[in-house]
């Protein structure tokens, strides 16, 4: 597990779909299922030790949506 999108699907494999066009609001849901799926022995601690980096490191990182937004603003008032 590497990206956002392995840390995706492996929630979705236990038939958790997040997506709410918020990075910050996915990746803090994401961590909760993680904590719940965890809680419950479903996976083990290593695997939401790993999800959980990944998580903060996109947490770091500018949304690709808000950098497109703010290049079309920039666009439109420029």
């Amino acid at each position: 597990m590497e990206t956002m999108q392995d840390v995706r699907s492996l929630l979705h494999s236990f038939g958790s779909f997040i997506y709410t066009k918020d990075q910050a609001m996915d990746t803090q849901l994401m961590a909760d299922e993680l904590d719940e799926l965890a809680g419950y022995g479903i996976i083990d601690e290593s695997t939401k030790a790993k999800a959980k980096i990944i998580l903060r490191r996109a947490e770091k990182q500018p949304s690709p949506l808000a950098s497109r937004m703010e290049r079309t603003e920039n666009h439109d008032n420029g």
